[in-house]
C-alpha cells in the first residue's frame, strides 16, 4: 500500500544531499557521519545560517500528501526522486510547464499530485510559491495581482514575468530614514516575514504591514552559485545553474541588510533576527 505521506521523515543525510544538489556543496566524511567537522573546505558549516530554510523544507516535505490511486505511484515517492526532479528542472528552463510535468513523471500519477510536486520543487529551488499560480489571475486581498504559470509558458518566461526590470530612483539621500526601526516608530509600520521571494517588500496598506523575505542564508548561497557568471547571463542560463538572476538576489539582500536592517545598527540587527526566526 502506497503511503499517503511518503516523505514524512527527513534525515540529516537527506538535507546534506539537498545542499549538494542545490548549491554543489562539498561535505566532508566527518559531517556525513555526524561527527566533528575538521575540514576547512567543508561546506556543511554554513548549514547553521540556513536553519529556517532547512526547517521549512522539512515541514513541506513532511506535509506532502499523495493522492495516488491504487496502481499508481505518488508524484514524490522518495527524497531521491525529488532531488532528481531538481536536476531535471535545472536542465529544462525553456520547456513549457505542461511538457515539463510530462518529462518529470513517466509513470503518470494523479495530475494534481504532479502539479503539487512541481510547485514544491520550484519553491525549494527558488523560494517562489507557485501553488496559487495554476489558477487564473486574481486580485488578492492586499491588492497584489498574482499571475499564473500557464501550461504553455516556460519556467524562464514565467520567472521573467515575475521579476521584470524597472528603473529605480536614487534614494541615497533618504536611506537613513528607511530603517525598519524608524518606520516602525514614525509610520507605525509592522513587518512580517515571508518565505516567498516574490512577496518581498509587499505593502498591505489596510494593515500597514510590509513583508520581508527572511531567508538571507538562501540568498547568500544563490550569490555563491553566480559569483563567476558574466553580467549579461540570461534567465535560462541562471536557471540552468539553479540560481535566481544575480542582480535580483543582490538587490533583495541589499534592501534587507543595508537599507531596512543595516547590520551595523544593533536595534536593526535584533529586529531582523527576530523576523528571521
Amino acid at each position: 500500500m502506497v503511503s499517503r505521506f511518503p516523505l514524512s521523515k527527513v534525515t540529516p543525510a537527506q538535507l546534506q544531499n539537498l545542499a549538494k544538489t542545490l548549491w554543489s556543496w562539498e561535505i566532508c566524511d566527518n559531517c556525513i557521519d555526524e561527527n566533528q567537522c575538521d575540514s576547512p573546505s567543508c561546506s556543511w558549516y554554513r548549514s547553521t545560517t540556513l536553519k529556517s530554510f532547512f526547517q521549512l523544507y522539512e515541514e513541506e516535505m513532511c506535509s506532502y500528501r499523495s493522492d495516488a490511486k491504487p496502481g499508481q505511484g505518488p508524484g514524490l515517492a522518495s527524497h531521491e526522486v525529488f532531488l532528481n526532479m531538481l536536476e531535471t528542472i535545472k536542465s529544462s528552463p525553456d520547456i513549457g510547464r505542461a511538457d515539463l510535468v510530462d518529462n518529470l513523471f513517466s509513470d503518470r500519477p494523479v495530475r494534481d499530485d504532479q502539479e503539487r510536486a512541481l510547485d514544491l520543487a520550484i519553491g525549494t529551488m527558488f523560494k517562489i510559491d507557485c501553488s496559487s499560480f495554476r489558477q487564473d489571475s486574481v486580485l488578492i486581498e492586499s491588492g497584489f495581482r498574482q499571475f499564473p504559470w500557464r501550461k504553455d509558458v516556460t519556467l524562464a518566461e514565467f520567472m521573467g514575468s515575475l521579476f521584470t526590470k524597472r528603473p529605480h530612483p536614487n534614494i541615497g539621500f533618504i536611506e537613513d530614514n528607511l530603517r525598519a526601526v524608524k518606520l516602525k516608530r514614525i509610520a507605525a509600520l509592522k513587518f512580517q516575514p515571508t518565505d516567498d521571494i516574490r512577496c518581498h517588500l509587499q505593502f498591505d496598506r489596510k494593515k500597514s504591514v510590509v513583508k520581508i523575505f527572511r531567508q538571507a542564508g538562501f540568498l547568500k548561497e544563490q550569490l555563491r552559485l553566480t559569483k563567476n557568471q558574466p553580467p549579461n547571463i540570461t534567465i535560462s542560463e541562471s536557471i540552468s545553474s539553479g540560481a535566481l538572476p544575480r542582480a535580483l538576489t543582490l538587490e533583495i539582500l541589499h534592501s534587507i541588510q543595508s537599507l531596512l536592517f543595516p547590520l551595523t545598527d544593533k536595534n536593526s540587527k535584533d529586529l531582523l533576527q527576530f523576523l528571521s526566526g
